[in-house]
């Protein structure tokens, strides 16, 4: 597994990794490749983390590879600025070459995602 797969769920590492050839855009409840992820960074990602007062914590339930293909199932949780705790689960689908992210899909409950993005403003 490559180093930086492990540090996603407690940053953003392989998104940013994943950032300069990919473009991901809003369809309903989840995001779709485009181009770039730098979109998907300073959209989703940075605006998620400034609404946090510490860093998501994850608690990885399974790393499974095939192939090319990287996927990690984890539980997550941190503290909001406003105190109230979030706790989500993920799971991360990576598609490698060369020991590097090229693409990345993320499934999550966007009920829990998306009450927090009303609830709390990123400036808090």
């Amino acid at each position: 597994m490559p180093e930086d797969i492990g540090s996603l769920a407690g940053g953003a590492s392989a998104m940013q990794q994943a950032a300069p050839r990919k473009k991901l855009k809003k369809q309903g409840d989840y995001w779709v490749d485009e181009d770039t992820g730098q979109q998907f960074l300073d959209e989703v990602i940075n605006p998620f983390n400034a609404r946090m007062s510490e860093p998501l914590v994850p608690d990885v339930r399974g790393i499974y590879a095939d192939g090319d293909i990287v996927i990690i199932f984890f539980d997550a949780s941190a503290t909001a600025k406003d105190g109230v705790p979030y706790r989500n689960t993920y799971t991360w689908y990576f598609q490698m070459r060369a020991g590097k992210v090229i693409k990345a899909i993320a499934f999550f409950d966007t009920r829990d995602f998306d009450e927090l993005w009303t609830r709390v403003s990123p400036s808090l």
